[in-house]
């Protein structure tokens, strides 16, 4: 018996262009579209798209791409870039949003949230798109071709029918302490390091892919209208004391390791967006107008 495998994904919607041509410029059959799932799935499901084209692709069901004719969205292939591995990954539908796996053996992919951070997916590796409601999968191809598919999850997130654990009852017991200490918003934050933190996070919250790489000490400088050597200071502050009080890694040295020119702005950012302590409504206060700054908490202090 074989095993079973994923149903594909739906087609909702697709560009008509000209069939694709063979090497002597003569016209050949397109691929088969992907192929229609059992028409008594109604689930909600994440759209992707490609162009114009357009799938829903709904828990259980898996959507191959790469550069082969028996992808279900193929590109690529016309012209010819060898670039594309011709398995290049497969999306594979779930409760909660999509599974992508890079089934190349030799290129990596990317997924990059919108807006957001940007996960290399290596050869052979799977990423889930959650927690971000829309994502898009770059495939890069040669002469610098970027192949670009969107995904959007947001009908499984506001779906009341999306596939959800089953309650476990027990009997009530006191809670004891987090499992994820130092992932809390801090309610005491000095002003001065909430809207440094803002300002920090400020492209990881508004852009996608590289361009949401961390700023300079000077950017952030310019952003809140200080010095640079004020931003260092505050936010040295800040690291040392999030790394001595609250045990959160990958914010100083290891082992008392000389830090040289490493910068922990990065780690630092990805905390605080992870952690609720730079969201959009820090976004907005950074526009707003604002009071002589507080001064931080010396390390050590109260947060």
């Amino acid at each position: 018996m074989t095993a079973s495998r994923p149903a594909a994904a739906r087609v909702v919607s697709g560009a008509s262009r000209a069939g694709p041509r063979d090497g002597r410029g003569q016209p050949r059959p397109p691929a088969a579209e992907p192929r229609t799932a059992p028409p008594t799935s109604r689930a909600p499901g994440a759209v992707v798209t490609f162009g114009q084209r357009r799938w829903v692709l709904r828990p259980g069901e898996a959507l191959t791409f790469g550069r082969g004719g028996d992808r279900d969205l193929r590109f690529g292939d016309d012209p010819a870039d060898d670039l594309v591995s011709r398995s290049a990954g497969v999306l594979l539908g779930q409760p909660d949003g999509v599974l992508v796996r890079n089934a190349s053996r030799k290129r990596a992919i990317l997924l990059q949230a919108v807006p957001g951070p940007e996960l290399e997916i290596p050869p052979l590796m799977a990423v889930g798109t959650m927690p971000y409601a829309r994502t898009r999968i770059v495939v890069a191809g040669g002469h610098g071709a970027r192949y670009l598919i969107g995904i959007d999850t947001g009908a499984l997130v506001a779906s009341p029918t999306a596939t959800r654990p089953a309650p476990v009852l027990a009997p009530a017991r006191a809670a004891g302490p987090p499992t994820t200490a130092g992932y809390d918003r801090i309610p005491g934050l000095p002003a001065a390091e909430r809207r440094y933190l803002a300002a920090l996070c400020e492209p990881l919250l508004t852009k996608v892919g590289a361009s949401g790489g961390p700023p300079t000490y000077a950017a952030i400088a310019a952003r809140c209208g200080v010095s640079p050597r004020t931003v260092r200071n505050v936010l040295d502050q800040l690291r040392a004391r999030l790394a001595a009080e609250l045990g959160i890694p990958g914010l100083v040295a290891d082992d008392g390791a000389a830090a040289g020119r490493t910068s922990y702005l990065g780690a630092l950012a990805r905390w605080a967006v992870d952690s609720g302590n730079a969201t959009r409504a820090d976004l907005e206060a950074l526009d707003a107008p604002r009071d002589a700054p507080s001064a931080p908490s010396a390390p050590g202090g109260p947060a």
